[in-house]
């Protein structure tokens, strides 16, 4: 009895000092979590060249006038110059004209034609001589004027012709 009475205590202290390292160890062991992951980042470039670009707007038709030997938008024949306005992002702006293009006149009247487009004090024509002008990046507005000498008699009649200019931005 006497080993009995020894040894018991003796497990009782054991098994409550193993309960107590095994409640430790569970208690202040580093605990499993998932670790966040570091954010990932990529820097994404854009790049690109914008061009320069001309654009018309506020555009006013002219009016034939009759002179001896043809049509004119001189104000001496009672026409009127075309307007327009022209606005360019490019510091290197040229506007050229070209030749008019006959819409609508009686069917007997022929001539040969010119238009001429005008900035200041440059003129460019669609025939010949210089074939453009240049315009400063911005807004500038555009005189446009032009001609039809008559290889006879001008007749009685409606007439329209159409100048186009072309802008471009060097």
């Amino acid at each position: 009895m006497f080993t009995y009475i020894l040894i018991f205590p003796m497990i009782r202290r054991l098994a409550l000092t193993a309960g107590f390292a095994v409640l430790g160890a569970v208690a202040f062991a580093p605990k499993a979590q998932a670790q966040n992951a570091a954010p990932s980042e990529e820097t994404i470039m854009f790049n690109g060249t914008v061009g320069a670009v001309c654009t018309f707007s506020d555009t006013n038709p002219g009016t034939l006038g009759e002179f001896s030997g043809g049509l004119t938008t001189a104000p001496q024949g009672g026409g009127t110059s075309g307007e327009t306005t022209v606005t360019c992002t490019g510091d290197n702006n040229d506007i050229s004209v070209a030749a008019p293009r006959k819409i609508k006149a009686p069917a007997n009247f022929q001539g040969s034609s010119e238009a001429f487009v005008s900035y200041n004090q440059d003129t460019a024509s669609s025939n010949g001589g210089p074939n453009f002008v240049k315009v400063p990046a911005g807004e500038a507005t555009l005189q446009v004027n032009m001609e039809v000498q008559s290889n006879g008699p001008v007749p009685p009649g409606a007439y329209e012709y159409e100048v186009t200019l072309t802008a471009v931005s060097n």
